[in-house]
């Protein structure tokens, strides 16, 4: 459990271990208050949320529970049996309302998020880069040959090669980072608190780890991705909605100069 910390201080808990329950004091939320109450809630959908709260802003906690908490406890009226009651009531709560989200949030195919999953937790994670003064950056790819891939070897193959893909796109990033499968061959990832060098870091790991998953499923065809990226440097106002725009023109570049390398120095994968 994490009590009395700020909510970046919270999120930063949750990415880097296992987290079965967040109790929160609504009075050390922090600065973001309920904006960052509902980010934590976006950004770490796995982990239900409870607050404590005194009669005082009370309605505040409402709105959060609104927000996405799972409940909260008033603080004149707190005993040992109710604490007991909510944080139970709040974990099954929160294991039927996961299930339900998921269907509405994931890819069935790959399990990854779908463009409307991807969009509401990626614009939570840049609210909160802006507020934390921390770098982001925004990668699309997309599976070249898809088509000849289905034609040749059959629409199953074409699943299996997405499959394939997504597996070593999403592995290439961190646990915490935010994936995505946008539909056809694209796919997308937001990664927090990115370092300068995350650009040749994951794409190296990305172009190791489509060569080992060909050979070790023994694939007929070459498993191939082109790729693009655009930084956010915080507190720069860059949306959501202008780093994809940049990351898919850098990956068409990347697609144009892929048969013809670029001069030394240059990157054509972020812009």
């Amino acid at each position: 459990q994490s009590q009395g910390r700020r909510v970046a201080d919270v999120l930063a808990r949750v990415r880097v271990e296992r987290v079965d329950l967040v109790l929160l004091d609504l009075d050390q939320a922090g600065p973001a208050g309920l904006v960052g109450l509902r980010d934590l809630c976006i950004m770490a959908p796995q982990v239900p949320l409870v607050l404590l709260a005194d009669l005082q802003r009370e309605p505040e906690a409402v709105e959060a529970v609104r927000e996405g908490a799972q409940d909260y406890l008033i603080g004149e009226h707190l005993t040992p049996s109710v604490a007991v009651r909510a944080v139970r009531c709040a974990l099954e709560r929160h294991r039927h309302l996961a299930m339900l989200r998921d269907l509405s949030l994931r890819d069935p195919l790959t399990g990854l998020y779908n463009r409307r999953g991807f969009r509401a937790v990626a614009e939570a994670q840049l609210r909160m880069a802006r507020r934390e003064r921390r770098r982001c950056l925004v990668m699309c790819a997309d599976l070249d040959d898809l088509k000849t891939i289905n034609d040749t070897w059959g629409h199953d193959a074409g699943d299996r090669a997405l499959v394939a893909a997504a597996q070593v796109f999403q592995s290439s990033f961190r646990d915490s980072d935010i994936v995505a499968r946008f539909g056809g061959d694209e796919f997308v990832a937001l990664a927090y608190d990115a370092g300068e060098d995350a650009v040749t870091a994951v794409a190296g790991r990305i172009e190791a780890g489509l060569v080992q998953a060909a050979a070790r499923r023994q694939l007929p065809y070459p498993l191939r991705l082109s790729l693009g990226a655009a930084a956010l440097d915080a507190p720069e106002p860059a949306d959501l909605g202008h780093l994809l725009d940049q990351a898919d023109r850098a990956l068409y570049r990347h697609k144009q100069t892929r048969r013809a390398p670029p001069p030394a120095g240059a990157d054509s994968l972020s812009r």
